[in-house]
């Protein structure tokens, strides 16, 4: 699974922005720790 982490950085993305983004491994899963919108 993905999760948004609780302090991700999100740059201003908006839902349905196209991003690019940052995981890090956590559990069994990924956590998203940033998203920068592809503008």
């Amino acid at each position: 699974p993905f999760t948004l982490s609780a302090g991700a950085t999100l740059y201003g993305a908006k839902p349905g922005d196209e991003v690019t983004f940052t995981l890090q491994r956590a559990g069994d899963g990924f956590q998203i720790i940033s998203l920068t919108p592809a503008r």
